[in-house]
């Protein structure tokens, strides 16, 4: 199988357990099904899973140029990350369920080292990203400035389900300003290039919504109960179906901007022979 088409398909795999976990999630709040948490979440592990092979592929074919070494490092990075956030997951599940009777700051730490992983990959890969010659600047500084909001809010997030911090908008106020402010700087970024229509088909972009406005229900519902904690769900699940239709969007797009280019470069070919 087309290595290319292997990607989409574990890609379009992951998004629908992410949805289906919205779903499920959804269905548990409404009182319309009886389940654990942590049964609740295997299609978000199902999900976890697919990413290794996914993340393999994606960082081999993007990474080629660099040395054994460094790609074998990234790739490592990459699946501690993963494997972090697959545990977080489930003790986060197991505490939902009260089989867990930790403290929120333990369930929080294999977070926190997913985190730390994240760091070292982004203090890694800085100086290439800030290279003249790549001009990533605004990714760099983007990962940058999310790892640092992500370790603040995470740990004021611990202190709040401790009922050592009063209010939940002090926890998400620096993630939630942080990514406000990088999805200004996607879109001022999309709109230089005159590809802001196309901006909101990008996973970066949905990332940010769904979390932008999964912050925002949590937020109001926790100062005044007037949003029901399903809600959460249908955001979620919104915004899964969403990203699976513009994923779509693009392959078709690009199907049909490549079809001209690979016309001229058969024609190319044919009068080579000749």
């Amino acid at each position: 199988m087309n290595p290319d088409m292997l990607k989409r398909i574990i890609y379009r795999i992951i998004i629908a357990c992410l949805a289906l976990t919205a779903l499920l999630g959804l269905l548990a709040e409404t009182g319309s099904m009886n389940t654990s948490w942590t049964l609740i979440f295997l299609p978000l592990f199902i999900s976890l899973g697919l990413l290794i092979p996914y993340t393999h592929m994606y960082i081999s074919e993007t990474c080629a140029s660099l040395k054994s070494n460094s790609l074998s490092l990234i790739l490592i990075l990459f699946y501690f990350f993963e494997l972090s956030l697959f545990v977080f997951i489930l003790v986060l599940g197991l505490k939902a369920d009260e089989y867990l009777n930790s403290s929120w700051y333990s369930i929080f730490i294999p977070l926190w080292f997913s985190i730390f992983t994240a760091s070292f990959f982004t203090t890694f890969m800085m100086p290439g990203l800030l290279d003249p010659l790549v001009k990533l600047y605004r990714e760099a500084w983007t990962l940058l400035s999310v790892n640092i909001a992500v370790i603040v809010s995470s740990i004021m997030l611990a202190s709040y389900l401790e009922e050592d911090l009063d209010y939940l908008w002090v926890a998400a106020l620096p993630l939630l300003l942080t990514l406000s402010v990088c999805l200004g700087f996607l879109l001022f970024y999309e709109y230089q290039k005159n590809e802001i229509l196309w901006a909101v088909t990008e996973t970066e972009f949905i990332l940010y919504i769904g979390a932008i406005g999964t912050m925002i229900i949590a937020i109001v519902n926790d100062a005044n109960g007037s949003v029901p904690n399903y809600s959460f769900f249908v955001w979620l699940l919104v915004c899964a179906c969403s990203h699976i239709l513009a994923f779509e969007l693009r392959n078709e797009f690009k199907k049909e901007a490549q079809g001209p280019e690979m016309e001229r470069l058969r024609e190319i070919e044919e009068n080579d022979l000749d």
